[in-house]
């Protein structure tokens, strides 16, 4: 849960506990083993508050606040950083491109043909060159919230009263044995366990799917090669006609398996967005509750009663858990897990520690829920902030489809009707025609077929970047990929 950071402390108390080492020797170990200079200046610092008997609450709370301030400071640089990316990618992947197109095309058509450089150009250099930019953002915005999210605790497994993990058996007089009561409860349960998932999915396929878009690929996926190969029939031998008559079946079964996979995961992404909206609210409530002097059971008990909008089906379910025999922390933490929220998480991992440590929770509470509410400060600022460098990767996107459909509907037609490499043109004979004596049959097909193709490459690459940018990951470029895909569908059906 807490990465590297978890790893370093707890090399600590495994000094303390196997070696005997005390907490001051094994804070100092700790800051000059670490690479990281807040780790290091955390343990120097925590080693003498409590080698001078200071108040340790008072300490930790200024470190919570020190490092929150920080927390901001990095998060104003980060938007920083995706708005140079944001501009960096409009003027070298989408002004770059559509500039060298345009000059290409008017050299092909006035000097010599550069059909070939286009197609360099289109199939080879458009890609790749958003690929990189891709791995670059991946590799230079790699935050602690990103990480968070694939990042799980374990769920241990549930506590029932009575069942054991150890088999008993009663010895007789006879020197014979009594048959272990509880061992075909435990062989049903090991049972269940190993198919657990599989019964998961044939009792709710489509929550399964829905928690896991990603699972939809594997239908919709052989649908859309299917329909590739019924629209396409036999394929000619010859490259370019082959991709004429592949690309618009294969740009319907990529909008096809785009478009279900982004509706699933948008719907997933809006349930646990309204989860964590209520979560520092559910945090506060159970910090109030728990203040009070209530345990920690009849805390969640109450908490089941209250209103907490879409956090209250998965509290009756945790609740359910608790009243079966489940032990409360397994039971939040399989709430934690059904959820798949990084707010979530987190909350459950200070949570579970508390309740280890002591049935007076709300301090850690309070601050769990501060904490959620920073979370989300942090990224209704980001999505604020990256609307605006979105709206910019649109709008050059419309440009860029613009120019691309003026070119294949104005320009390289007037050109093929002037006939200017025909002969004469009127002249006197052995007049030239000067730049334009070059000039041959124009194959408007051709340069259509290649526009498209790149309407296609740039819409696609576009809306993962868009969504990379805007919201974190290229996940979330799928509904802006299909968005731009059917604007590009549209364009060229006038063609």
């Amino acid at each position: 849960m807490y990465g590297e950071a978890a790893v370093e402390i707890g090399v600590a108390v495994r000094d303390m506990n196997t070696f005997g080492t005390d907490v001051l020797t094994a804070l100092d170990g700790m800051a000059d083993r670490t690479p990281s200079d807040n780790l290091d200046e955390f343990g120097e610092n925590l080693a003498s508050v409590l080698g001078s008997g200071q108040s340790l609450s008072n300490f930790l709370k200024g470190q919570y606040e020190r490092y929150q301030e920080e927390a901001e400071a990095q998060q104003r640089q980060y938007l920083d950083l995706l708005s140079t990316f944001a501009e960096a990618y409009v003027t070298v992947l989408v002004a770059g491109p559509l500039f060298l197109i345009t000059i290409l095309v008017v050299v092909g058509l006035v000097l010599q043909d550069t059909l070939d450089l286009l197609r360099v150009v289109v199939y080879l250099g458009i890609p790749l060159a958003s690929l990189g930019f891709i791995a670059y953002i991946d590799s230079s915005t790699k935050t602690v919230s990103s990480t968070l999210g694939d990042m799980r605790s374990e769920v241990p497994p549930v506590q029932v009263s009575g069942i054991t993990d150890v088999e008993t058996t009663a010895a007789l007089t006879d020197g014979g044995t009594v048959a272990d009561g509880w061992r075909e409860s435990r062989e049903r349960l090991e049972l269940y366990e190993t198919y657990e998932s599989v019964l998961g999915w044939l009792r709710s396929p489509g929550r399964t799917v829905l928690r896991n878009p990603e699972y939809s690929f594997a239908v919709t996926v052989p649908i859309g090669l299917w329909w590739v190969a019924i629209r396409s029939g036999s394929l000619p031998l010859a490259p370019v006609a082959a991709l004429r008559t592949v690309d618009s079946p294969f740009v319907e079964a990529t909008l096809f398996v785009t478009g279900v996979f982004a509706i699933l995961y948008e719907i997933d992404k809006r349930r646990v967005r309204a989860i964590e909206r209520v979560i520092p609210d559910f945090l506060d409530r159970f910090a109030s509750i728990n203040e009070a002097g209530v345990s920690v059971v009849q805390s969640m008990e109450r908490l089941t009663q209250s209103d907490l909008d879409a956090l209250t089906p998965e509290l009756e379910r945790a609740w359910e858990d608790v009243r079966w025999g489940a032990d409360v922390r397994a039971a939040f933490r399989r709430m934690e897990r059904r959820i798949d929220s990084p707010m979530m998480t987190r909350a459950t991992v200070l949570i579970t520690n508390a309740m280890a440590a002591s049935g007076e929770i709300a301090p850690v509470l309070e601050i769990a829920a501060e904490e959620a509410r920073s979370s989300r400060r942090l990224q209704r600022e980001r999505r604020q902030e990256m609307v605006t460098y979105m709206l910019v990767i649109y709008i050059s996107f419309f440009v860029f489809i613009g120019i691309v459909f003026a070119l294949s509907t104005s320009f390289i037609p007037a050109i093929e009707s002037a006939d200017l490499g025909g002969g004469s043109g009127g002249l006197p004979s052995g007049v030239s025609t000067g730049v334009f004596s070059g000039l041959g049959t124009v194959d408007t097909a051709a340069y259509t077929l290649l526009f498209y193709h790149a309407a296609v490459m740039q819409a696609t690459f576009s809306g993962l970047i868009a969504g990379q940018l805007g919201e974190g990951s290229l996940a979330d470029g799928a509904k802006h990929v299909v968005i731009l895909l059917t604007m590009t569908v549209i364009a060229f059906a006038f063609l």
